[in-house]
């Protein structure tokens, strides 16, 4: 059960990372055409409840001492992510910055999860014969 739970916290810090890395091409999107920023809100907003199920998952399933920090980290650093925009001129101008963040710890987090799961070995019988 361990490990199905650390392969789907591994699954989801993958999604996560593409996620925050998308989020980068919607805010110009938003920035540089009329498209506006509904796309980079709606992924935002769905990216913070994702990072709650990481924890949780990570939680369950004991994955370390790591995987279990980065997972709070990452859910943390969504929460105040969707806090700064509301905030004045100064601190909203942190939002970039914590996304930068967000991004390294996301980027951390999945690499970790694909050092730490044992993945099925895959059949190599049929290749070996095409090789002769």
């Amino acid at each position: 059960m361990r490990n199905i739970l650390s392969q789907m916290h591994t699954g989801l810090a993958w999604i996560v990372l593409v996620a925050v890395g998308a989020q980068f091409f919607f805010a110009g999107l938003g920035l540089f055409t009329t498209a506006g920023f509904g796309v980079h809100r709606l992924t935002g907003s769905l990216i913070v409840p994702v990072s709650l199920i990481l924890l949780v998952l990570a939680l369950a399933g004991r994955l370390g001492r790591m995987r279990i920090g980065l997972s709070a980290a990452l859910f943390g650093l969504t929460l105040v992510q969707s806090l700064l925009i509301r905030g004045p001129g100064l601190i909203a101008a942190l939002h970039p910055v914590n996304a930068i963040v967000i991004l390294a710890v996301a980027q951390r987090l999945a690499v970790a999860g694909r050092r730490a799961v044992r993945w099925p070995a895959p059949d190599l019988s049929h290749a070996s014969a095409s090789v002769r």
